[in-house]
């Protein structure tokens, strides 16, 4: 009978164990001592000997092919000895093992034992190994190939595909008969009798995800020669639960009848493919992000411009004022637009401060029961308290109202939303929903419906901007993508759990702080501030922002110098003493931005007041996502009556 050796390396490549067979054929052609021996030491000693035919007169260039290149990248390397009587198959094992198999031709007409049948101590091995091994018999697979008509195998994988009966009858012939205990673990089998008597073949398989690809290569790398196939995709075990695995199929020597044993050897990746889809979906929203707040960036100073005329158009009065009025409404609904688009991208200005999570929601109960209506009805839970987190509480208004508004389409015939509060840790290393969030203590208010739910694709693509299951005219489909930005910028993140026919739960992680909440600011004033004279310095590369500043600020009574960049605003500053503030656009050419700018001055014009504008304030200074709460921003586009404020205020400061 021909006779087969084995041996593990463990993961620095020093014999761990091996079969009497196999201490039987080494000692044959070395004299190597095998208790703890190297990989490496043994090649070595083959070459040495001159044991190995294809390695002579090129001893250091095969040992490094071997060892150096193609058992790392390949997983597996195959060489003779002893001029062909034996043939060495090494391969790379799940967990950095190594496995050497040795067979012996001298009996090649006899049917071998099983490696994992050599010997009793073998059997143990395979049964405890860490990973799913099975054994199967593709005999009848050959024998239906072996029938093809002449030149079919050269392209087997097209002439199956347009046969998918005979594919059908080929899959009906895979035939397990041996698993080890992780394999019965993995695929649900209960025990090993149950497991190979349910498995009749795997036909039923072709269509699950995958599964098809996975049988063509097999077969097309078997025919190949290729006597290890390594290939991954979805499979589904006993119970009808849907995995995905990488599998290691070998065809092993001297089998009789042809593939009568195949050994596959599986990893469960399951756990691994989702965290790849997790990153994916990631980075795809990080990318989006990067765009729309690219595409805002632009389109704010557009509707600064258009705002700004279409104001002071207005104050003229006369018959084109009505027209005016009805271009100032358009552009709040175009800045509202390319706001949302900043929330998403994590580039608007946030001034985040201590608020107290539980007295916000409550003081918000009336506008939500006016928004939504009878029908829905709305119910408080604090679970701890108190809850304090740091936030914009403006924005997080926004976020609890956009969820509300969502919540009651997905009501139609009324329901009831639930706000809940609770603190929440999270540990170090933890991934919520598959997003890094640092670890700490947070505030998770969590918004829930008892709506329609949503189906698996629609939840995958719901942060997504512009996404909406709505019809045309009815939403932007940027709600969701809003709240997650906010979350997501403010240090926190946002997840969503949605059930069909149950409804669907939004969770905002918002960071715990130990400051007392503040109260909400005073109501503005409705009277516009005006100046007495007052020299402001606009820096300002948009010559038509420039231009509509210098105008605003000109009709409110201020002086008003202009410079288009932060060195030409620095010169002008050097000769003009009179200068009282700085209007000025966060981000400047030159490499210099605003926030610079006005850090370069403190030491020599400490009494310099600054006010900021900015339509892509993320590149602010230091690079920060927030400027700090004392900060006077403002946000493009602006009105007369917000420049006159934020002005006025920044000078009596």
């Amino acid at each position: 009978m021909g006779k087969i050796g084995q041996a593990v390396f463990d993961g620095s490549e020093r014999l761990l164990t091996w079969n009497a067979e196999f201490e039987r054929q080494v000692s044959e052609f070395t004299k190597v001592a095998l208790d703890g021996c190297h990989l490496e030491a043994m090649l070595d000693d083959w070459v040495a000997c001159r044991r190995i035919p294809e390695a002579r007169g090129c001893e250091t260039i095969w040992r490094e092919r071997v060892l150096r290149s193609s058992i790392p990248s390949n997983g597996s390397f195959c060489f003779h000895l002893e001029d062909d009587r034996f043939e060495v198959q090494i391969s790379k094992l799940m967990g950095g093992a190594t496995s050497l198999l040795v067979t012996e031709y001298a009996d090649f007409q006899n049917e071998p034992s099983s490696p994992v049948q050599n010997d009793t101590y073998f059997e143990t091995l395979f049964e405890r190994a860490p990973v799913p091994i099975f054994e199967e018999d593709w005999s009848g697979v050959k024998a239906l190939i072996d029938e093809l008509p002449p030149g079919t195998t050269k392209n087997v994988r097209a002439y199956l595909l347009e046969n998918s009966g005979l594919l059908e009858r080929m899959a009906a012939e895979v035939h397990l008969k041996n698993a080890n205990r992780t394999g019965v673990d993995t695929y649900d089998g209960g025990s090993k009798a149950a497991l190979i008597e349910s498995f009749d073949g795997i036909q039923d398989y072709l269509g699950t995800e995958g599964m098809q690809d996975i049988f063509l290569t097999m077969i097309e790398g078997f025919l190949a020669g290729e006597k290890i196939v390594t290939h991954e995709g979805g499979d589904v075990t006993r119970e009808g639960r849907q995995i995905h695995v990488k599998t290691t199929s070998t065809i092993l020597p001297a089998n009789t009848p042809p593939w009568g044993r195949v050994l596959q050897v599986l990893e469960d990746i399951t756990t691994m493919k989702e965290v790849e889809q997790k990153l994916n979906r990631a980075q795809k929203m990080e990318a989006l992000g990067q765009l729309t707040g690219g595409i805002a960036h632009d389109f704010n100073n557009l509707l600064a411009v258009i705002l700004g005329n279409a104001e002071l158009l207005e104050s003229v009065g006369g018959s084109d004022a009505e027209f005016a009025s009805e271009i100032v409404r358009t552009v709040k609904r175009g800045a509202d637009l390319t706001h949302r688009l900043l929330a998403f991208s994590r580039q608007q200005p946030l001034k985040p401060k201590p608020i107290e999570i539980c007295e916000l929601v409550a003081g918000m109960l009336s506008v939500l029961r006016r928004t939504l209506g009878e029908t829905i009805e709305i119910e408080t839970k604090t679970l701890d308290g108190p809850l304090v987190a740091k936030a914009d509480s403006g924005q997080l208004e926004n976020a609890i109202l956009n969820l509300a508004i969502n919540a009651r389409a997905a009501m139609p015939d009324g329901g009831k939303l639930v706000i809940a509060c609770r603190s929440a840790v999270v540990e170090d290393n933890d991934a919520i929903d598959g997003l890094d969030i640092a670890a700490g203590k947070y505030v998770l208010l969590e918004v829930s419906d008892q709506g329609t739910g949503m189906p698996d694709e629609v939840k995958e693509r719901a942060f997504e901007p512009f996404f909406t299951t709505k019809d045309t005219g009815e939403g932007s489909g940027l709600g969701l993508s809003m709240v997650f930005g906010f979350a997501q910028q403010s240090g926190g993140t946002a997840t969503l759990r949605s059930e069909i026919g149950k409804g669907t739960t939004v969770s905002l992680f918002l960071p715990f702080t130990d400051l007392k909440g503040e109260s909400p600011p005073p109501p503005l004033a409705d009277e516009v501030p005006r100046g007495n004279g007052e020299t402001i310095l606009v820096v300002e590369d948009d010559s038509e922002v420039q231009k509509l500043a210098e105008t605003m600020l000109r009709n409110l009574g201020y002086k008003v110098v202009c410079a288009s960049d932060a060195t030409a605003g620095l010169q002008t500053l050097e000769t003009q003493a009179d200068i009282r503030l700085v209007l000025t656009d966060v981000v400047l050419p030159g490499g210099t931005s605003g926030p610079k700018m006005a850090k370069k001055l403190r030491s020599t014009r400490p009494k310099l007041k600054f006010v900021y504008m900015s339509g892509y304030p993320q590149r602010s200074a230091k690079g920060n996502e927030t400027l700090a709460a004392e900060t006077v921003l403002l946000n493009k586009p602006f009105r007369v009556a917000q420049l006159a404020k934020a002005v006025s205020d920044a000078l009596v400061t």
